[in-house]
Parts: structure tokens; sequence; C-alpha cells
């Protein structure tokens, strides 16, 4: 072998590797609905409230386009659900049409990194490797399953510091302030990325794009500025909910966060066992493969001694502040709201990768560690991830509804039955706004001393209370659906 690959072995090898990504392409479209199961509520809030801005311009409680989501206990983000409303105008409303969404903007988050990886490296075969590390990465093979939020403005933010004109530093600066609307941690991230990219490349703007920059900034902040006027508390709803500050004392406070803070760069959860979420953080699957773990660290390395390059000293800004909001939170590490760690450690592993190809025996070696890695996760998240999913996603509660609703009403719930399921039910329902009230079950809860009498209708109850219910109840009712966590009966008397 030679010490670099050369032109006639690298073609073919392209080849394979493009094979290759399109067959990671098809699994993340695959079987949609069934891994992970079910269907959390986070989800079922989202897509309803997609469904009802599709049919009616209005949300669940009737806000005509609001520029966030009223949800059980904060505000959704409103990138994600105006998108889904718009696939909403091609498809009807279901688990796999909400899914498909997430599956959509993850396509198109890999072709956005490809762009990227390419205008970093100058070279292909470094951008189609890179590319498919991001579209076997567990956590993104996840996300795009269930939800996810891109991030498109490193991107300009680079052809900026090649070509230092104006507008692609606008550009970044329009879809970074746009990635505020997207997803909680970006309220507090995305000012912060802000600033640091003006102080990185404070020497290299000129007074005027400096103000601009903030001007824009800004605007496109207003709407949301103005909605936490209208409804102060809104914004950071659900970072109140989840604070260190809610949880601890002052005092303590700042130990804590240092401590999350530091659990986000510890091997365990970049390498090993993320956060063992799995709604986000598929079991024993970590933020990267092992395999990228030496081009990361390389990676590092190169922009620290590129530290005069303002795109080096960003991308480093950038990634040593992605885990901030997860810090200041009390379920740390987590790998949702330290998402942003995962897209710029790939970033940054890039300049790794390009050297990859100097050395065929490494380059080899890589690539059989890659596919490893890549076919077991792969085999491991559609054969055995979706059981202990099953819980995280409300997989029993969400075909217990999905029975119901093949059954006439009205409909009997117990009031301990999660609330956000009623908005599930909603969505399963395909419930227009119009009837939404008469479509809610009644919040009926069940003791002995209610029965009887029983009106007809569809009833839910958990399973254990099941053995205990009324014999003139059980005598007249039909159960029409059951399992480990819920029971359905019909009555009809």
């Amino acid at each position: 072998m030679t010490n670099q690959l050369s032109r006639s072995t690298i073609r073919p090898l392209s080849l394979y590797l493009i094979l290759f990504l399109a067959l990671v392409i098809f699994a993340r479209f695959t079987l949609l609905t069934t891994s992970p199961p079910g269907f959390y509520v986070d989800e079922a809030s989202i897509a309803y409230n997609a469904y009802t801005i599709a049919t009616t311009g209005l949300d669940e409680h009737h806000c005509s386009f609001p520029v966030f989501f009223q949800a059980f206990g904060e505000f959704k983000s409103p990138l994600y659900i105006y998108s889904h409303s718009l696939l909403l105008q091609l498809l009807p409303p279901s688990i796999l049409t909400s899914r498909l969404t997430s599956a959509l903007w993850g396509l198109a988050a890999l072709g956005i990194f490809f762009l990227l990886a390419h205008t970093l490296t100058h070279h292909f075969p470094t951008s189609l490797l890179a590319t498919i590390f991001l579209a076997t990465n567990p956590i993104h093979f996840l996300l795009s399953r269930v939800t996810f939020e891109i991030f498109l403005f490193s991107f300009f933010l680079y052809r900026f510091s090649c070509t230092r004109r104006p507008l692609p530093f606008f550009l970044f600066v329009i879809t970074l302030a746009l990635s505020f609307y997207s997803y909680s941690s970006a309220k507090l991230l995305a000012p912060a990325l802000f600033l640091a990219a003006i102080i990185s490349f404070f020497s290299s703007l000129r007074p005027q794009i400096i103000a601009l920059s903030f001007l824009i900034f800004i605007l496109i902040l207003t709407p949301a500025i103005r909605f936490e006027i209208h409804h102060p508390g809104a914004l950071s709803s659900h970072y109140h909910i989840h604070s260190v500050f809610t949880h601890h004392p002052l005092s303590k406070a700042p130990q804590i966060i240092l401590e999350n803070y530091a659990s986000h760069f510890s091997p365990s959860f970049l390498f090993s066992f993320g956060d063992q979420h799995l709604r986000h953080s598929p079991a024993f699957h970590s933020i990267f493969f092992w395999t990228l773990a030496p081009f990361l660290f390389l990676g590092i390395i190169y922009h620290l001694f590129k530290l005069s390059k303002p795109f080096s000293r960003w991308l480093l800004f950038a990634l040593f502040l992605s885990p901030l909001p997860a810090a200041l939170t009390i379920q740390s590490p987590h790998t949702l709201r330290s998402y942003s760690l995962l897209i710029f450690g790939f970033i940054i592993s890039l300049n790794g990768l390009r050297r990859l190809f100097r050395t065929p025996q490494i380059f080899i070696t890589t690539i059989i560690f890659l596919a490893l890695e890549s076919i077991l996760f792969i085999h491991y998240f559609f054969s055995a991830f979706p059981e202990p999913a099953q819980i995280w996603f409300d997989t029993t509660a969400v075909s217990t509804l999905t029975a119901a609703t093949q059954v006439p009403g009205p409909y009997f719930f117990p009031s301990r039955f999660h609330p956000g399921l009623s908005t599930t039910w909603l969505f399963l329902r395909s419930t227009p706004l119009t009837t939404q009230t008469n479509s809610v079950p009644q919040d009926t809860t069940y003791r002995s001393s209610y029965y009887p009498p029983f009106a007809n209708g569809t009833y839910l109850f958990a399973t254990p209370t099941c053995s205990s219910l009324a014999p003139t109840f059980l005598a007249s009712a039909t159960r029409i659906y059951h399992n480990p966590d819920y029971c359905l009966y019909y009555l009809a008397q």
C-alpha cells in the first residue's frame, strides 16, 4: 500500500459510501410508527396543534397563528408545528405523518451537513464519510423519528469567514435568530452564540455590520418579546419546571451547575451510555460512536492551534456553550437540551476526518469499525429498542385510546389518567375545533361509592382497578380491549 489513497481507489470507495448512506437513509424512514412505539404526549401536542393550524389557522386553545403554542405546563416552539402543518396539506393527520415530518427534517439536516462538510474540507469522500457518521448517529437517528431541530447557521458563518462579504454573516444572524423559535434550549443558546460570533469576528466586522446584525437579531426576536410581555413567564415556563434554582437552594446551585456542565464532557456520556432517557437517547448508546472519538480529539486540537482564525474561535465557543442550557436543569447530563453539542462536535471532527484519507490502513480500519457500530445499532434499534421504549412513549395508553376510537361514545376516563393524553385522544380522532369541547372524555374518578348508576358509553379503567368494579357494571358491560395498564368497557343498556 502507498502512504495515501489514490484517486482510482477513492472513486469506487465513494460509490460504496454512497450506497451505504442510501441504505441508512432508507432505514431512517422505515417503521416510523413502531420504533419507537406509541406516541408520547409531547408528540401528540405538536401534532394536534399542527392539525388545527392546518385546518382552521387556530391552535387547540383557539388562538390564531400563535407565536408559541400553549401546552400542559409549558409553551411549545412554533417552527416544527408550522412545518408539520404544511405537510398536513398533502397527507392526512396520523402518527406516521407526524413522524414523517421529523424524518424529512432529518434528511434535510444530512443534506445541509454534507454541504457544510464539503465547504470546510473541499473533499467529497470526507464529506460523504462525515455525513454517514451523522446519519448513523444514534441520537440523530432517533430524533429524526420523533422530533428534530436543525442548525443552519454554521454554513453561512463559515462562508463569511472565507469571503468577508456581509451577506453570509447576515444570513447567519437570521438563521441563528430563527433557531430561537425551534426548541427551548435555543432560547438561551441562540443569544449566547450570537454574542460569541460578534466577539470572535469583531476584528473582521465593520461597525455598521455589527449594528445592523444586532438590529436584525432583535427584529426577529420581537414577536417572542411581545409574546412574553403579553404572557409573562411563557418563554421560561419549561426552564422553570426543571431549573436547578427551582429545586435547590441558591447556595448549592453554582456547585450543581458546574457538576452538571462537566458531566456533559464525561467519556461515559459522550461515548458509552448517553443519558439513558429513551425518548431521545437509545439505551446503551451515547452521543458519539467510539469510532469518531480520535477524529473529534484531532479536530479540537486543530482548532485550538487555529485560534487566530475567527471561525475556529467561534466553533470552540459554540462547542463549550452547548451544554449550558442543560447544566442549568436538574436532569443532567441531558441529550436533548445539549443537542447542539452533537452538531458542533461533528463539525469540529471534520478536520480530523480529512486527514483520514492520507493513511490507507487507518481509513480501512475506521470504515470497518463504523460499519460494525452502525449495523449493530440499527439492528438493536429495530429489534430490541421498541420493548424498553414502550413506557417512555405511552404505548399502552395510545393503543387503548386507538381502540376507543373504534367504539361509540360518550367516553368516560378517570381523572388520574395523564392530562396530556386528552390531546392524544383529540389527535387520534382528528377532532375538529368546533366539536373539541364535546369530544373531551368526561373527567370521572371511579370509586366503589359511585356505582351504580352508569350511563351508556365507553369506559377506560386502569387495569389494576378492573377487578374491583361493581358487579352490576361487569354484568352489563362488554370488555372490548385490555393491556397490562388499561382496559376498555362498552356499556349499552
